[in-house]
């Protein structure tokens, strides 16, 4: 095995050169996370904030000037008591009749007749059966006494919107679930399969302490989940299956002045055509309810997106997007991330606002074989053009990702227009790029020429290894990139067949491996790999896993 290490000066340049016309329009959406541009007088769009009120949790943002918070490592538990059910357990079945007692011999017919009457600690105990009614969670439970609305025993309970008006009543009012939970706290969902609702499937607004768990959301025209300004709230191992299908928003939504958010083991995949929005997994701003101390409108911190699986999705895959917000602290880690059509890891603040202390670490990104070369994606995009202003982004972070099989770079830099102070502490380090069509960083957009290296705090000990070695670094493009210090050009020596890959297993580095030991130690990174293995103080290795 030949292992080649290149200087700074041999293959960093401090700018890039765009090609084409000075007026050209912003990247098409298999180069981008989100292509469309909006106006200022046009209609809200997917990034819009829902009208509702909720008290501001105004020590939790950080203003511009302020000094960083610290890395978001440790993940929370918002809702540790929230499985006990400690008060009465009232049944719901398709035979039953709510004119009954509401017992497991002599059940109530509808969700919403159960909802009218439950206490905190309560449990509606759904029997299998297909309901079609709009479930509206007004009500709430206590601090150990969680409301609980389940599935009875394992039962497949069907929440189907199909004729069900979302606009009845008032629940809601602009983000509208089939299932929905509303100026509510202490409340856990598990079990339901909702489907073909107009509006979200699950959502949660101006809420708190909230579990979404063990759910599966089907054919739903905007997200599947969605969470609007609510804080303490766990989504974790759910399904959520052909959402914004023909609608707007992402297929898992957390939004608004969200806080203290944890989204973990969901799938989410096959989601709809992509024509406005429909990315895998998004933390956006947008919010319009509180404020933050730097004078924007507070957006989504304290955010943990980890070990999920997002897969086959006709946009980006996981996206952090302040919008006009002062958003982050956020967290994307432990994810696997496939057959994206867009970049796969993204962040941007598509409406003039402040992104800031977001780690993008030990996920695995990589596109099958069996898509066609017309179907791809960069692996990570800082992006400053995606929408109608430019945004600030600081202390961003890319640390220890495996990319496999990129259509276009692994990392990429999408700005039509000079960067200024606009980018700054960025860090993109301790990645493996392999098979990628593509350099390690690029930009092929216009008037990049005042783009600096200085922009990047930290753009080092990466390992490139292309389809074609020939390449060298510049990869598939003739225009300059980076590759950074101490960058490694070499095959990583997986460990699986990772032609045929679909699981991050084949990605494993072998004992022999150049990868091994290359990495650097810092605050940001993680220290478990994405198997959970102990990566050392000194000498971790570069990508997802240690061998």
């Amino acid at each position: 095995m030949t292992t080649t290490k290149c200087s700074l000066a041999a293959l960093a340049l401090c700018a890039l050169v765009g090609c084409g016309d000075e007026e050209a329009s912003p990247p098409s959406s298999d180069a981008s996370m989100d292509a469309s541009v909006s106006t200022p007088d046009a209609a809200p769009n997917e990034d819009a904030a829902p009208d509702e009120d909720a008290a501001p949790d105004e020590d939790a943002a950080l203003a511009p000037d302020a000094a960083p918070p610290p890395p978001l490592t440790d993940i929370p538990e918002p809702n540790p008591d929230a499985e006990q059910i400690v008060g009465t357990i009232w049944h719901v079945a398709k035979d039953g009749d709510d004119d009954a007692e509401g017992s497991e011999a002599a059940p109530w017919a509808t969700i919403s007749y159960a909802l009218e009457r439950v206490e905190p600690g309560d449990a509606i105990a759904i029997h299998a059966g297909r309901y079609s009614e709009r479930v509206a969670i007004t009500r709430s439970g206590e601090p150990g006494r969680y409301l609980h609305v389940m599935a009875w025993e394992g039962g497949e309970v069907i929440i189907d919107g199909e004729g069900v008006d979302l606009d009845h009543d008032a629940v809601g009012r602009w983000v509208r679930g089939l299932v929905h939970v509303a100026d509510a706290a202490y409340v856990r969902l598990s079990g339901l399969k909702v489907t073909r609702s107009t509006g979200n499937g699950i959502a949660v607004t101006t809420s708190h302490h909230v579990v979404i768990e063990g759910c599966h959301t089907l054919d739903t025209v905007s997200s599947g989940i969605g969470v609007w300004s609510s804080e303490d709230i766990t989504a974790r191992r759910n399904r959520v299956e052909l959402a914004c299908n023909n609608g707007d928003q992402e297929c898992l939504t957390v939004a608004g002045s969200s806080a203290r958010v944890v989204i973990s083991d969901n799938e989410v995949f096959n989601g709809g055509p992509g024509d406005h929005g429909g990315e895998g997994i998004d933390i956006k701003g947008g919010g319009d309810i509180a404020t933050a101390p730097s004078g924007l409108p507070q957006g989504p911190r304290e955010i943990y997106v980890i070990r999920n699986v997002v897969h086959d999705i006709n946009r980006g895959c996981l996206y952090a997007d302040a919008w006009d917000s002062d958003a982050g602290p956020i967290l994307f880690r432990d994810n696997v991330v496939y057959n994206c059509d867009g970049s796969s890891l993204a962040a941007a603040g598509e409406s003039g606002g402040h992104l800031h202390d977001v780690i993008f670490s030990n996920n695995i990104v990589f596109r099958t074989h069996d898509r066609d070369d017309d179907f791809g994606s960069t692996g990570f995009t800082l992006a400053y053009n995606w929408g109608r202003a430019a945004p600030t982004l600081s202390h961003i972070a890319a640390i220890n990702n495996t990319f496999y099989n990129m259509r276009w770079g692994c990392g990429r830099l999408d700005a039509d227009r000079p960067l200024d102070e606009a980018f700054e502490a960025l860090i993109f380090e301790n990645n493996l790029c392999a098979n990628a069509q593509g350099p390690l960083f690029e930009s092929d957009d216009a008037e990049n020429t005042r783009v600096r290296l200085d922009a990047f705090a930290r753009l080092n000990h990466n390992l490139l290894w292309f389809i074609d070695p020939d390449y060298g670094a510049a990869g598939y493009y003739s225009d300059p990139v980076f590759a950074g210090a101490d960058t490694i050009i070499a095959d990583p020596s997986f460990v699986g067949d990772v032609s045929g890959a679909r699981d991050e297993g084949a990605f494993h580095i072998s004992s022999d491996s150049p990868a091994r030991g290359a990495g650097i130690a810092s605050s940001e990174a993680p220290r478990l790999d994405q198997a959970g293995a102990a990566r050392p103080e000194v000498g971790p290795s570069i990508g997802a896993f240690e061998p």
